[in-house]
């Protein structure tokens, strides 16, 4: 309670979730996930190496210095690289006042510079390719993250679990992740299946094979395919000239032909129903007919 004679105002504010973190979380999560293609990406090696050029050249810088002159690492680390690490956190808590108009022209100066600098060092030396290497970038990331996980929640002991369920998850063998994936996939994300109607299947019938011919008509007038020793191998070329200047792939006598042949096929499977019938269904066939005429 509060006991004064003075008024006073009490306010209370609640923060139901905090969005910084929770990013940070997902964050690390998909991190973690892609760390395996991220390692061997390039482009990820480029802006990696310059991001930490740009934040950390004065580290570098001093280190090479160090290995150029040859001195004891002992006194240089305690002068140089303390210096170092001194002037780089007082940029990051000063960098509010840099971002004025009286220093902005020299940090934008410095970012350029050591930017340009750490992308012709990466672009020298290329990116990792030894698979060992690799291994341990792709580790570090994932333990990196994984720390991201943890720190990024008021609840240890979720984000503690969470941390063991994912390196659980990436201890187990591929093979067995890639299976269970596909049942999950097949189970409950099954693709609708449309059938055609009879109209749809005709046009999409009629439309393929128009393009397939197309196709084809346009590979026999290509040099690929040779159309002088196709022609010897044909017993009627005349036709096949036709069919490369757009004549149709089939004469109306054929068409005919086919018709007639469907026509008397029909027939012939009436004919056989009606010759598999018993002579009462014979009569009772006989009896409707004569009742609807």
């Amino acid at each position: 309670m509060i006991e004064t004679s003075d008024e006073y105002r009490v306010t209370l504010q609640v923060l139901s979730i905090n969005y910084f973190l929770f990013l940070t979380t997902a964050a690390s999560v998909l991190i973690f996930f892609l760390a395996p293609r991220l390692c061997r990406n390039q482009f990820f090696h480029f802006t990696t190496g310059i991001s930490l050029g740009v934040v950390l050249s004065v580290l570098i810088l001093t280190f090479l210095v160090q290995r150029k002159l040859r001195v004891q690492w002992f006194s240089w680390i305690t002068l140089l690289y303390s210096l170092s690490l001194y002037f780089i956190t007082s940029t990051w808590y000063n960098i509010k006042d840099y971002m004025s108009t009286q220093y902005l022209p020299w940090l934008v100066g410095y970012l350029l510079t050591s930017g340009l600098v750490s992308f012709a060092i990466i672009y020298r030396m290329g990116a990792p390719t030894n698979p060992r290497t690799i291994n341990l970038i792709q580790w570090t990331m994932q333990g990196m993250s994984l720390l991201g996980i943890y720190f990024s929640s008021y609840n240890q002991l979720a984000s503690l679990a969470l941390v063991l369920v994912l390196v659980v998850w990436n201890m187990i063998p591929g093979a067995v992740r890639s299976s269970a994936n596909t049942r999950f996939r097949r189970t409950f994300l099954k693709p609708k299946v449309k059938l055609l109607s009879e109209e749809e299947y005709i046009s999409q019938r009629n439309e393929e094979t128009r393009k397939a011919l197309d196709d084809l008509r346009k590979y026999c007038q290509s040099p690929d395919s040779k159309p002088w020793q196709t022609v010897t191998k044909l017993s009627t070329p005349g036709r096949f000239a036709e069919f490369i200047q757009g004549s149709p792939h089939i004469t109306e006598t054929e068409v005919m032909e086919y018709s007639h042949w469907e026509s008397n096929d029909d027939t012939d499977e009436d004919s056989d129903s009606r010759s598999n019938l018993t002579d009462d269904e014979v009569g009772n066939r006989s009896f409707d007919g004569q009742a609807d005429h």
